[in-house]
């Protein structure tokens, strides 16, 4: 786990993230589509860090691993896409370690609301979801082979310092009853 970057996209990453892609798809029974909802992995440059945005990288090695992309979608939402792991690298905490990052970065940009869009057979994926603080909501599309959309409302920080002032008053005012 240690010695696993954790880095930005290059050029010449797009045939190892398609082949981790279409494999994870693949594994659960799930269409992938090269000339659609993929076509941004031909070119991770142009589709990804070109337009603002990130795409992640998990490395062992020369081999990436592992693989996930924030896209700033404006007004205060980003979206979290292809986030998949080779099958030898599940369950050593490197989809914690890749979503811990990418909703740290959208936390820094002052993005008030991430989405994703997943398919309920990746159950593993879900439940890192929701540890994270993910809900279920209902969006107005969903590609093809997702079943499921999910959301997770990041705090602002001034809105945080105004629910930590309201608290402390509060635990001063009982402080100050009990008296």
């Amino acid at each position: 786990y240690q010695k696993i970057l954790l880095r930005k996209a290059v050029s010449g990453d797009e045939p190892q993230v398609k082949a981790i892609v279409f494999k994870a798809l693949q594994e659960f029974n799930l269409q992938a589509d090269p000339e659609g909802i993929d076509a941004d992995l031909n070119d991770l440059q142009a589709n990804y860090s070109a337009k603002g945005h990130s795409f992640y990288i998990l490395e062992d090695g020369e081999k990436i691993v592992g693989c996930g992309g924030l896209v700033n979608l404006g007004g205060g939402r980003m979206e979290i896409r292809k986030m998949y792991l080779l099958n030898s690298h599940r369950g050593l905490g490197l989809g914690k370690r890749l979503l811990q990052t990418m909703v740290q970065e959208a936390s820094n940009l002052q993005c008030e609301e991430i989405v994703l869009d997943t398919a309920s057979v990746l159950v593993q994926a879900i439940k890192l979801y929701r540890s994270f603080g993910f809900v279920e909501f209902k969006p107005e599309h969903l590609p093809a082979r997702c079943d499921l959309a999910m959301k997770l409302v990041l705090k602002r920080s001034e809105e945080h310092t105004s629910e930590l002032q309201s608290l402390a008053y509060l635990v001063c005012r009982l402080l100050l009853e009990k008296k």
